[in-house]
This record gives C-alpha cells, structure tokens and sequence, in this order.
C-alpha cells in the first residue's frame, strides 16, 4: 500500500529501548520504509547481534548512562554512595510526583534523564510524523510535535499503568508517574494504538477518548515453515526476557512433575543474579536433565530458531488486568514458527488459541496445571496443533497487520487534529 501524497512522507520512531532488539518497533520501520517512507528511529545504544534494520542509522542511536542501565547490562559504573544519591534523588522525585501529579511533566525530564538525549537528536528531524513507543517517550513526542511540525501516534505496548503492579515499590513511586504523564499526554496526541482490543478498550474508557484506539497486533512477518524431523523427545520452548513475573519457577517445578518425556528449554536476555536464581530452581527441583538455560538469539532469528522445537509456552497469572489482557510478541512468534501453543487461560490468547485450534490452554499458572497440560499432550495432537499454527501463520502475520499501520498513518495526516 503505497502513500497517495507526490512528496515523501517522513516518521520518527522513538523508543526507549534498542530498536534492533525491539520486534514492534523494527516492524513499524519496516512497514513505512516498505511503503516508501523516510524512516528515522531514535533508540537507545546497545550491543547486539541482531542485524540492524537498514533505515536505523548510528547516529540516532542514544547511550543510557545511568547507573540503571549499566547495573542491568552486569557491569556498574559507580560508586555505592554515588548509587545511594542517585537512588534518592529519584526517590525524592517519584514522591513529589505522587503527591502532585501535575508537576509530572516539567519532571519528566529529571525522571527519566536520557529523555534529554533522545531530545537533541531528534528535534533536528523534520518528520510528518512522531511514533511515540510506550509512556517513556509521549511527553517527548509531544515537545517534537510543539516545536518542529507534523503529528503524533502512541502506541501503546502494554498497558502502563498495571505493567509492574506485583511489585510494592513500583505501585508506590513509578505508578504515579506512570498514571500522570499517560494522562496529561494521551488526551493531546493524534492517534493511538496498541496490541489488543482488551487494552484498547481499557485506554478509550480510561481517558475518556474521542476515538478507540486502533488495534496493531505484534505479530512477526511471514516466514514458510522448513521441512522438519519429529522430536524424539517433546521439547518446550520459553523465549524472550528471563525474569520474575513470567511463570518461570512453576515451569521448572512442573517439569520435576509431568510424566511425559519433555525437555524445557529457557531462552532470552537475564542478568546474572536472576540467572542463579533459575539455576537454583533447577537444582531444587532435581530437573537438570529436563531443564536448560540457553543464550538468548538476535531479535532477527527468534522465529527461525524456535522451529526446532515443538511447543511454546507461556504461563503467566491473570492477577492485573495487564496480564489479562497480553498479546505478547513471543506468542505470535510461536504460532509462525509452528509450534504448539500452550499458554495461560486469558482473555486475549484464548481468543486466538480457540479460534485456530493451535494448542492448549493452562487453565492456572501452577505447576500441577502445567504438568497436567504437558502430559495431555500425545504425539497426534502436537502433529496437529503444529499444523494448525503453520496455517494460523499465514493470516496473523506483519504483512497483512501493517496495513492497518499505514491505513492508521494516512488516516492521521489527512485528518486535522480538530476532527480527530
């Protein structure tokens, strides 16, 4: 689908995050580049092996020095009493922030430092328009828009405001921030849009908004599914960010009871400490035999590499609404690859596992529950859900997906705000 203007459209992606590890947001470069806009991604720098997309340039690419980021990547850079100033200091600033929500935005820019980073590079670019990835980069979005001209969309990855509900100290400092900076900005942009009806509904009834936010699924682009060999042995496949919150350590247990020959294979990014936390499980469990901790694979080869296995899994409780409401980017990664779905009993996921017969669903995120729903699985069934999948993969994929993107950005340039 081609844009109906003579003049080449331009759009800025602005992610807090590496845009080359990022699916969504190298998807939504893509689908522009491939429709003959001018693309720019302004992201964070990072090593990756992940070949970066060809309209992602160095230049745009912002380093995070916060001791944070460095701590994250397993090698911090400063001092315990500089950590202990720093950590105050933000602490101070998420307090005043709670107890007065309208400084969020003049704040913001204390808050969230390397948001001034990402702000010198882009206020250089002219675009028609600002794709703001997640709450992170809205107020700036909207400062390019103020100062330099075109429109902005918000895409919503996930749904903000419940993301770290199950941790005490998110819900009494970042949740505030959060809350306030989604809805100072969210009423001012142009369009929004997000990964599923469920949190499209909760933003348009949240804010009040004019228009439902339009629904862009994370679904990976087409890939053929090779010829491949039965497993002897069942393998299981968990890929993406190793950490707490994602069912993990009930995987593991459930291997130390399902009866089935499976093997669990945990894939993705993990720092180190949480790294030894899973080794420990594995070791309680006494699974080392069924459970293995892989190196995770560039964002690039996710798909391609998950074809050797022969199930997907994702457990997660349905506790916050977030939860609830998830289409993550691994489950869709899944289905392409043409595995057999196994996934927790939510709203969302549910939707897509019934309606193409692609797997089954854990109806708790317990280790019983888990291990019941392994030992269901004979080798017919699997043969059968891995074939629905393939065929699922021809309809949930980026190709047909990313028009409603182009469809959205066309919409929103010849739209004034006004009628928005």
């Amino acid at each position: 689908m081609s844009i109906p203007n003579e003049k080449r459209q331009r759009v800025c992606l602005l992610a807090y995050n590496t845009i080359a590890n990022d699916p969504r947001v190298r998807r939504q470069g893509d689908a522009f580049a491939g429709c003959g806009w001018e693309v720019r991604g302004i992201g964070l720098l990072q090593q990756t092996d992940a070949v970066p997309p060809i309209w992602l340039h160095d230049e745009d690419c912002v380093q995070d020095t916060s001791h944070y980021a460095e701590e994250r990547k397993g090698r911090p850079t400063v001092s315990v009493w500089t950590k202990a100033i720093q950590t105050i200091y933000q602490a101070v600033l998420h307090l005043t922030i709670r107890m007065l929500p309208r400084l969020a935005g003049r704040l913001y820019w204390q808050v969230v430092p390397v948001s001034t980073e990402f702000y010198k590079r882009a206020k250089t670019i002219e675009a028609d328009i600002w794709v703001a990835n997640d709450w992170y980069m809205l107020p700036l979005a909207l400062r390019l828009r103020e100062e330099n001209g075109g429109k902005v969309i918000y895409d919503s990855h996930e749904l903000a405001v419940e993301e770290g509900k199950g941790r005490l100290i998110w819900r009494l400092l970042r949740r505030p921030l959060v809350a306030a900076l989604e809805a100072e900005g969210i009423g001012r942009v142009d369009a929004v849009m997000t990964v599923s009806q469920g949190i499209a509904d909760y933003l348009y009834r949240k804010y009040s908004l004019d228009n439902r936010p339009s629904v862009i699924r994370s679904v990976p682009p087409y890939e053929s599914p090779p010829e491949r060999e039965d497993n002897e042995t069942l393998k299981i496949l968990y890929h993406g960010l190793l950490s707490p919150g994602r069912g993990l350590e009930c995987c593991i247990e459930a291997a130390s009871l399902w009866k089935n020959s499976a093997h669990l294979f945990l894939r993705g990014p993990v720092n180190q400490t949480y790294e030894k936390a899973l080794r420990r499980e594995i070791r309680k469990w006494g699974v080392e035999e069924k459970v293995v901790v892989l190196p995770p694979v560039p964002a690039d080869r996710l798909v391609q590499e998950a074809t050797l296995f022969d199930v997907g899994i994702f457990v997660l409780s349905g506790d916050t609404m977030h939860n609830r409401h998830v289409l993550p980017n691994k489950f869709f990664e899944y289905i392409m690859a043409g595995l057999c779905v196994c996934v927790s009993n939510l709203p969302e996921m549910r939707h897509i596992v019934e309606t193409f017969d692609i797997g089954k669903l854990i109806p708790s995120p317990t280790a019983k529950s888990i291990a019941d729903v392994v030992d269901s699985l004979d080798p017919d069934s699997v043969v059968r859900f891995k074939s629905k999948s393939q065929k699922a993969g021809e309809l949930l994929c980026w190709e047909r997906e990313s028009q409603h993107l182009i469809e959205l950005a066309n919409a929103v340039l010849s739209t004034s705000r006004q009628e928005m």
